[in-house]
């Protein structure tokens, strides 16, 4: 396994707080993000990501998305996110991190613009390196 050489911002969409603690952890190990910012709800997320979207520098280059969120769950936070207007070069990579295991869930995931994968939960170091090396190979080039 190799360390990325770079860092990442990562916007982490989760309302269990005992998950936001181990996908902190987990990203903190790997030493992957130079900032991590947490929205506990859909809408939260949605509000931040039109902040951002007006300052594109700003903008997360990795989103974690749960699916099953209080006030606007994932899908809904999706129809709004995708009506932003955020210029492609600065578009972040947003994936569904969840405990569903639902054939439908993963096949809406694929179907939903803006979704660039689907992982299950829980985050370990293994599959936030794969994720990394997927995802972001320029981490792992020599600067």
């Amino acid at each position: 396994m190799s360390l990325p050489r770079k860092r990442i911002s990562i916007l982490l969409v989760e309302d269990n707080p005992a998950n936001v603690f181990l996908q902190k952890r987990i990203i903190e190990k790997l030493d992957c993000a130079d900032r991590v910012v947490v929205a506990r709800t859909g809408q939260e997320a949605y509000e931040r990501m039109k902040e951002y979207a007006a300052d594109p520098p700003s903008l997360p280059d990795l989103v974690f998305l749960d699916i099953n969120l209080p006030a606007m769950n994932g899908w809904e936070f999706m129809e709004l996110y995708n009506q932003l207007e955020i210029p492609a070069a600065a578009q972040p990579v947003v994936l569904m991190l969840t405990y569903s295991n639902h054939p439908n869930d993963k096949r809406r995931a694929a179907q939903t613009p803006g979704v660039s994968g689907f992982y299950n939960k829980p985050l370990t170091v293994p599959l936030l390196n794969l994720i990394l090396e997927a995802h972001f190979p320029i981490l792992f080039e020599d600067h």
